[in-house]
């Protein structure tokens, strides 16, 4: 059984500025999906791990698009692909991609290192500001 390329774009996520603040963040999420069935259970997961990830970044960030593929189909083997894209209005454009057995695990690699993609890419961004 073959999917057909197939997009989703979630309603924007709110994301929450900070432990002490109350300022809500809207990010707007895309999920584009090769040989890859995307039920609810799998949407709500994915906004789910990248509001955990990228929470703390709030309004720096701009959007995110998921990218998720079965390279493989039925053949199996570490064939499940998720690439994460994190647009940085102030910053630039982080790109992640992670291979693994499971497409859950895929993604929780990618997001995770995706957020720390971010979160270097703003700490040079930092740095550069003070230093000059």
């Amino acid at each position: 059984m073959s999917y057909a390329l197939a997009a989703a774009t979630l309603p924007a996520v709110p994301l929450v500025a900070g432990a002490r603040r109350t300022l809500e963040v809207t990010v707007r999420i895309t999920i584009l999906t090769n040989r890859v069935l995307l039920d609810e259970h799998l949407r709500a997961y994915i906004q789910r791990r990248l509001r955990f990830a990228l929470d703390r970044f709030g309004a720096q960030i701009g959007t995110v698009a998921v990218r998720l593929a079965d390279l493989n189909g039925p053949r199996g083997g570490i064939d499940k692909r998720c690439a994460v894209s994190v647009n940085l209005p102030a910053c630039s454009h982080v790109h992640v991609t992670q291979l693994d057995r499971s497409l859950y695990a895929a993604v929780d690699l990618a997001v995770e290192r995706a957020a720390e993609a971010v979160a270097s890419c703003l700490a040079r961004r930092r740095d550069l500001r003070t230093a000059g």
